[in-house]
């Protein structure tokens, strides 16, 4: 499972051992380059070189990794892409404390954490075009200002992005089924994004589609759709005949 696959705020741990995985094979690789442009004096000192290079990236990585979990669950604002900018942040700072420069803390903070930040910006605006980013970058750059309100507001915003089950109290006639009759009832449908369960046939295909090698648009995102449906739904027409609608109201959601 990837790390866009697990959800934000929670599986701390295996999120964290994610972002340490990937720091160390990036330390690992930087270590290899540092080894070849400046060639040690010995096969220790080239031991020792890589050690420290890989070490320190892969503490960066978990203290991004926790940081970013850490400030979601706090906050209680999951998808909030400023979580990632106090993560990167925090990481920055580290790196900063380790080579005992304020400076260095200071501008690794602001770098990270920005990186980070318009990281998860670019992955949410995979589904939702470039309209989306501007929406996310000015929240969080007036979220300071504008208080509990604008985090409550921006919190509520991001659930009801997420798949899920929603409902609306409709008449029978508003269907459009074909029913005439006054009778209401609760539609419950499905609504929301599936931005998480992109698999690699989906990244492939909207490649593919974006070079203009396909005839016809394809969908390459999973789309919210109802797993199981409610009981049948049955009704007194204006005429005064019962009738039956299989099928009407979701009763779970799923990305499929």
């Amino acid at each position: 499972m990837g790390y866009w696959d697990l959800e934000e705020g929670k599986d701390c741990v295996e999120k964290t051992w994610i972002t340490t995985k990937i720091g160390t094979a990036l330390g690992l690789v930087g270590s290899a380059y540092h080894l070849v442009a400046f060639q040690p004096d010995s096969a220790l000192q080239a031991v020792q070189t890589a050690a420290k290079g890989t070490i320190t990236m892969a503490s960066l990585g978990a203290i991004f990794g926790m940081a970013t979990c850490l400030s979601a669950q706090a906050r209680n604002a999951p998808d909030d892409p400023l979580n990632y900018f106090i993560g990167g942040c925090a990481a920055g700072v580290f790196l900063g404390a380790r080579r005992h420069s304020a400076m260095t803390g200071a501008s690794a903070c602001v770098g990270l954490g920005t990186v980070a930040m318009f990281t998860k910006l670019r992955a949410e605006r995979a589904v939702d075009g470039f309209g989306s980013l501007l929406t996310e970058v000015n929240p969080v750059l007036m979220g300071p200002l504008r208080g509990d309100k604008g985090r409550r507001v921006k919190r509520e915003r991001g659930d009801r992005r997420r798949c899920g089950l929603r409902e609306v109290q409709v008449s029978v006639t508003q269907l459009g089924l074909g029913y005439e009759s006054e009778e209401t009832l609760v539609f419950r449908y499905c609504s929301g994004r599936c931005l998480r369960h992109r698999r690699t046939y989906d990244l492939a295909l909207d490649s593919i589609q974006s070079a203009g090698l396909l005839k016809e648009p394809a969908p390459h995102v999973p789309c919210c759709r109802p797993l199981h449906y409610e009981e049948d739904f049955s009704f007194l027409g204006n005429n005064n005949q019962y009738y039956t609608i299989p099928e009407l109201s979701a009763q779970d959601c799923g990305c499929v």
